[in-house]
């Protein structure tokens, strides 16, 4: 019955946090309205807005335009529920949930606002470190090993940025620094590693396929998220 509802609930949740990504940047209203097609701004049914089911109903296209809807968004609501259940089976509702749950909600919102917009809010990433604080508080985690996991990545992670500032942002300087401080810099070290290995495998595959130009900026929040579902998967 719980990992049910956790699919559910994660669906639920994923979709919700998928529209606030699209809005907050852009500074557009997104809580108690109704929702309403990307393109053509008209209001979406019922059965058009139900997760995972909706997308495929629809064949990947919005009813009211027929304009292709974001295959992200599906993967997004495909993948959201299996984390989610995995998290639940290899720790029940200890702080690894929790901080896993927060971690991964989080990055998918940048996930979506640095594909659409290349940004990375400033508000919601106080919002994210505030919220993994909070876990750290409750379940009573030892502060001195948070202080130092935060001063050793903040050191580490700033100092890349100024060596290698134009191949990365700023804001996934500030996700790594949070990554490192709350799970570990050797589990943070282990994402960044791999974010970088699946970024640059990724840009040089599309260079030579010519699918992109040498001067253009590719988000890499998406690597960062990638790299956290398969390091949290591989270490638990």
């Amino acid at each position: 019955m719980v990992p049910f509802l956790i699919i559910i609930y994660s669906a639920i949740i994923i979709s919700f946090i998928q529209v606030a990504a699209e809005c907050f940047p852009i500074k557009k209203p997104f809580l108690f309205r109704f929702s309403e097609c990307n393109y053509c701004k008209k209001t979406l049914t019922f059965l058009q807005i139900i997760p995972v089911f909706s997308f495929l109903f629809l064949k990947g296209k919005s009813k009211c335009c027929k304009v292709s809807i974001p295959f992200t968004y599906f993967l997004l609501e495909i993948i959201t529920p299996c984390y989610m259940v995995f998290l639940y089976v290899e720790f029940s509702f200890s702080q690894h949930f929790f901080i896993y749950c927060s971690i991964y909600y989080f990055l998918a919102f940048f996930l979506i606002t640095d594909i659409l917009y290349m940004y990375v809010p400033n508000a919601i990433m106080f919002l994210f470190f505030s919220t993994l604080l909070l876990f750290y508080l409750l379940f009573q985690l030892p502060f001195s090993t948070l202080v130092y996991s935060i001063i050793l990545s903040s050191l580490f992670y700033l100092l890349f940025y100024l060596i290698f500032r134009k191949g990365i942002g700023l804001g996934d300087i500030k996700i790594f620094i949070v990554l490192g401080s709350f799970l570990g810099f050797k589990m943070g070290y282990f994402i960044f590693f791999s974010a970088i290995l699946l970024g640059t495998f990724s840009l040089l595959t599309a260079l030579a396929l010519k699918k992109i130009k040498k001067d253009n900026q590719v988000p890499f929040v998406p690597y960062i998220f990638t790299s956290f579902i398969l390091i949290s998967i591989l270490i638990t």
